[in-house]
């Protein structure tokens, strides 16, 4: 196995279905480690490395696998399973996406913006758009619901809202030195960016 991969610890899986996805998600490792050579059951072409972080506990590496997957659902399925066969160990999985987000007053959700799906009742945070039918073309009513966040991220999630409060996190000038380094391909867009204006009715094909 691979520098950093040669014994089961904490790994973390990053999936995605676009080339640009996968490339932002790349350029947040800080070291990238040999290619993997793959079971002959797994099609998978692995980009493998590791994040490492400073914060009030200390320092801390974290070890990462990306896939690059095609859009779809089917098609996420099977890169998952594969990694997971392959990865056996994997601690944590995230699916890297822009999830169709849409713009409004109270959900500021804009091109380069990040989405952290927290419901403040401990519901599920992400609904997936095909549990959900229309009514008359202007509202949605929920007829299924995906997995909720697993209590692991859910927690990390908390404790970063804690250390935000007191402190600036070493996260947010990492994406900030990112967003020099990359302007060109990752920058945040201007205001007027948006993925859909908030009136806009999807069609379910």
């Amino acid at each position: 196995m691979n520098k950093g991969l040669n014994k089961p610890g904490r790994l973390s899986e990053v999936l995605t279905a676009l080339l640009i996805e996968a490339a932002a998600a790349r350029a947040m490792l800080d070291e990238i480690h040999p290619s993997l050579q793959t079971p002959y059951h797994d099609s998978n072409v692995y980009t493998l490395g590791q994040a490492n972080t400073t914060d009030k506990a200390g320092a801390g590496t974290h070890n990462a696998v990306i896939a690059s997957g095609r859009p779809g659902t089917a098609n996420a399925a099977t890169v998952a399973n594969d990694m997971l066969r392959t990865f056996s160990w994997l601690s944590i999985g995230l699916m890297v996406g822009i999830a169709g987000g849409v713009w409004s007053p109270e959900s500021d959700v804009s091109l380069g913006g990040v989405v952290v799906g927290i419901h403040p009742t401990g519901e599920v945070g992400i609904i997936q758009y095909d549990y959900c039918r229309s009514i008359q073309d202007k509202a949605f009513v929920k007829t299924g619901a995906i997995n909720k966040t697993p209590g692991i991220l859910l927690n990390a999630v908390t404790a970063v809202q804690a250390e935000q409060l007191f402190y600036d996190l070493p996260d947010t000038k990492c994406i900030s030195n990112l967003g020099r380094e990359y302007a060109k391909k990752f920058a945040k867009r201007s205001a007027e960016g948006r993925l859909f204006h908030a009136s806009y009715t999807h069609r379910v094909v």
